[in-house]
């Protein structure tokens, strides 16, 4: 490709050559065409709350009257460890149960996005009676009304309580707590197995 060639004076001249086009390098073209993430695709991959325990059975969200409110679900979660009950040669590993913690699920997400949570996690545990999932889960706070404005506490020298003062008025010190506890609310599962018990034994040992 020939250059543009300019004259400053009649003893110095400079070649300076076309410029380049740019183009995409096979990497970068390939990166451009990557599929978008969905709005609960880049949730799951950035998610805070993880929990992996043993579900047993999905129960309807049940307004006060006993009428299942559509699209909700709740369970408990359990949790546990396994305890040698032998010794270091002859280990007797037996799982002892550390906690159970409830959980809601809806059918939620968009026409473009839905989201039935609900309904797959019956799907799920539909014809078996547990199943290892590892959840994704936000804190659900209620609303506005399940906050109020709590006295901060302190223990004195003598054991006892009283209440913090601010020092500039000498009222309470305060700060925003829950009435009740946030839900814990499911927008995503994965099942890492599942089955039928096939003994009424209730010591039967389930994989997880």
């Amino acid at each position: 490709m020939p250059s543009n060639r300019y004259i400053f004076s009649p003893s110095f001249e400079l070649d300076i050559p076309p410029m380049a086009t740019a183009t995409k390098s096979p990497a970068k073209a390939a990166k451009s065409t990557k599929t978008e993430q969905t709005p609960l695709e880049r949730k799951i991959q950035y998610a805070s709350n993880t929990t992996v325990g043993i579900v047993n059975r999905i129960l309807p969200i049940t307004k006060k009257d006993g009428t299942p409110v559509a699209g909700g679900s709740t369970f408990t979660l359990g949790q546990s460890v396994e305890v040698n009950f032998g010794s270091k040669d002859a280990p007797n590993y037996q799982r002892v149960d550390v906690q159970e913690s409830w959980f809601t699920a809806w059918d939620n997400g968009t026409p473009e996005n839905p989201n039935p949570v609900s309904a797959n996690l019956n799907e799920a545990l539909k014809g078996k009676d547990w199943a290892v999932l590892r959840l994704y889960w936000d804190f659900d706070g209620r609303g506005p009304s399940n906050v109020y404005e709590k006295e901060i506490m302190d223990r004195t020298a003598e054991g006892d309580f009283e209440t913090v003062l601010e020092p500039a008025t000498g009222l309470p010190k305060t700060k925003r707590a829950f009435r009740y506890a946030p839900n814990k609310r499911v927008f995503h599962f994965e099942v890492l197995s599942s089955g039928v018990k096939t003994q009424t034994n209730s010591e039967e040992v389930i994989p997880f």
